[in-house]
């Protein structure tokens, strides 16, 4: 007999003697203690008072919703924060310093009426008026960052004419003198460095400085003696010198570099232009190579380019005919184009003049006229131009208070109405 054998005939017994009924020999112990304590109160159940399906479901947070509501709420708060980011990005795109040479982004153009400074908004027509009150303030320029406004304030009239060069932030906050109220001469000539540290001015008045360089943090007034009268004046794009011009004894012009410290005084011109002969405005190119400016001689106006880099002046147009003139220059931002002011004279007593727009080392014949026609008083520069900050239009104003906005690519020119009473405009340059 096997082991399998054996364990089948004992199954039997085995099973029949665990299924009889019996207690263990400590079941009397077990069950006296249970008895003797009490049982756990029917109130501390949780299924008592709440199903048990409700504590193993989970809450939602929000009340169910259809999808086509959610889609919509979501395009709502991305088109909200879209808003939101597009208005913290104007803000910080008007407050970001421009470049101060070179393409930038048009901002607003400023200009005075009946005292007050106001800016306009080419794109909108917005007119905002930024400086106000019972003041006379003219003149208004932007800083070439395009974060400041400066202007001249007229403080007394009567005995002597008393001036103050004021500054603010572009909207027309923070307002402050940048420069003490001084007596005016007939010739009151100021400018701003490009990088904003220094402010020349040039007076005329009796007791104060022909020419002056103001150091704007520590407010010190440097003089410059020179042997020369200095008229009009320009910064250099490095902002270490000045380009002027400057008659001698004989009142014979020319044009003249001056560091801002009185050094290094040379004559830019190889010769002088001529007893009495006007030369100005003189703009710079945006790269620091060129600087145009005009020169009368045997009745007409000539239009030179000066190269900075080699000291040669160059007539950038033939001599004019007889009845022709050209001159007043303005140099584009991306230092591709020149702007000036073409004249006849179809009758003797009224002069046709017209902006005109060429490559700056092109050929003369390849400039082209830009915008209206004008009859102009032969007493009268006529027009003024200038080139926006994207160099794709060209601001040209008449001294009759017109004002006109003309698009370089297409040709087309359409008015400008803009509180003024005075030649010259600003046009803002702002971050790209």
């Amino acid at each position: 007999m096997n082991a399998s054998e054996r364990f089948d005939r004992d199954l039997g017994d085995m099973m029949a003697e665990l299924a009889q009924p019996r207690f263990p020999d400590y079941f009397d112990e077990v069950l006296e203690r249970a008895v003797a304590i009490r049982q756990r109160p029917a109130w501390t159940f949780p299924e008592r008072w709440f199903p048990m399906g409700a504590l193993t479901r989970r809450l939602p947070l929000l009340p169910a919703l259809p999808a086509r509501a959610i889609g919509m709420l979501l395009i709502l708060l991305l088109l909200l924060t879209a808003t939101v980011a597009i208005g913290v990005g104007a803000l910080l795109l008007q407050q970001r310093p421009a470049p101060p040479f070179g393409l930038a982004a048009n901002g607003l153009i400023a200009n005075s009426q009946d005292g007050d400074i106001y800016t306009t908004d080419p794109r909108t027509g917005e007119v905002r008026l930024i400086v106000g009150g019972p003041t006379a303030d003219f003149a208004p320029t932007f800083s070439r960052d395009g974060t400041h406004v400066l202007f001249i304030r007229g403080l007394q009239l009567e005995p002597q004419e008393v001036i103050a060069v004021m500054i603010a932030d572009a909207n027309g906050a923070n307002l402050r003198a940048l420069v003490e109220p001084e007596v005016a001469g007939e010739l009151h000539w100021s400018a701003l460095s490009p990088d904003g540290r220094l402010y020349a001015v040039a007076n005329s008045a009796e007791g104060v400085p022909r020419l002056s360089v103001v150091d704007l943090a520590t407010g010190a007034r440097t003089p410059i003696d020179l042997p020369i009268t200095v008229t009009e004046f320009e910064w250099t794009n490095d902002g270490r010198g000045l380009i002027f011009r400057g008659e001698d004894e004989s009142s014979r012009s020319a044009l003249y570099y001056v560091d801002a410290d009185g050094a290094d005084l040379r004559r830019l011109t190889d010769r002088a232009i001529g007893e009495g002969q006007f030369i100005g405005p003189f703009p710079i190119s945006h790269d620091g190579r060129y600087l145009g400016y005009s020169s009368f001689g045997g009745n007409a106006l000539y239009l030179h380019v000066l190269n900075l880099e080699t000291d040669e002046v160059t007539a950038w147009l033939p001599v004019p005919s007889e009845g022709m003139a050209t001159g007043w220059p303005a140099f584009s931002p991306d230092n591709e184009r020149i702007a000036f002011i073409n004249y006849s004279l179809p009758t003797s007593v009224e002069i046709s003049a017209q902006a005109m727009v060429g490559p700056i080392d092109g050929s003369p014949t390849a400039a082209q006229p830009v915008g209206p026609l004008v009859r102009i008083p032969q007493s009268t520069r006529g027009l003024t131009v200038q080139f926006s900050p994207d160099a794709t239009s060209l601001l040209i104003t008449s001294d009759a208070g017109e004002v006109w906005l003309a698009d370089l690519e297409s040709g087309t020119y359409e008015p400008l109405d803009l509180p003024k009473d005075e030649f010259d405009l600003a046009w803002q340059r702002r971050a790209p």
